[in-house]
């Protein structure tokens, strides 16, 4: 009997000291400059080192890029082909989900096919990066930013929903954000791309989505102040919570 319970005492320790334990993850980020503005990628990487995780990644970025043309882009195949990921996150164009659904979920169709050719992730351990309406229609008339965000929310959680995937919800925190009276500035001067604040929401939104674990009280900032971190780390938390 007490050998018994010494080796149930002994497996629970284990299993203990394995969830404490950091996790590490290898990603593949395949989009365009809405991921690689102020470095998504890394600055999920450095959130999850401050947090005791481990982010490895890779990215096939190109300003301007749809996914229907990383489909034909050497370097993004190769990346796809070259091991196994624990996750590949997909970034459409800005405006492809509001202009073209059918286009967006099409090219989504076509990497889950070319994912399963090579083995390289399951349909459920693939991300969908969605992302957020342009600023305002002073700068950008043809997408008045209520219907642009409520259409890209809608799109990305039906393709997801249709393919089993995951979301990213970047675009529901940055609505947060918005309608919470623009508390802090996420867009680029452009009206279109993020600030560093922009970037610092996403990157914990991923942080969250990829590990699983709350971004709140991580102790890295960048160029943002400790209150100002804290309320896009509680804002990211928040809405990938809503997804679940």
């Amino acid at each position: 009997m007490k050998l018994i319970q010494l080796l149930i005492f002994t497996l629970l320790l284990s299993w203990q000291t394995i969830t404490l334990a950091g996790q590490n993850k290898q990603v593949l980020f395949i989009g365009n400059s809405y991921t690689f503005t102020y470095d998504v990628p890394g600055l999920t990487a450095k959130l999850a080192q401050y947090n005791g995780d481990k982010l490895i990644f890779d990215s096939s970025l190109l300003g301007g890029y749809q996914l229907s043309q990383h489909l034909e882009y050497q370097v993004t195949l190769q990346k796809v082909a070259k091991q196994q990921w624990d996750h590949i996150v997909l970034q459409e164009f800005s405006t492809k989900a509001f202009n073209n659904y059918l286009g967006f979920e099409q090219s989504v169709i076509l990497f889950d096919s070319l994912f399963k050719q090579h083995n390289a992730v399951k349909p459920e351990q693939v991300i969908l990066y969605m992302t957020w309406g342009r600023q305002n229609t002073q700068l950008h008339p043809k997408y008045p930013y209520n219907l642009h965000q409520q259409a890209t929310i809608d799109a990305y959680n039906k393709v997801a929903k249709k393919l089993n995937m995951q979301v990213a919800p970047v675009g529901l925190a940055w609505r947060a954000v918005r309608e919470d009276g623009d508390k802090i500035n996420l867009y680029d001067a452009d009206g279109t791309h993020q600030s560093f604040a922009g970037g610092y929401l996403a990157a914990c939104v991923f942080y969250a989505t990829i590990f699983n674990k709350s971004p709140v009280g991580i102790a890295f900032y960048g160029e943002l102040d400790k209150k100002q971190a804290l309320y896009l780390q509680q804002q990211a938390w928040l809405a990938v919570q809503s997804q679940s």
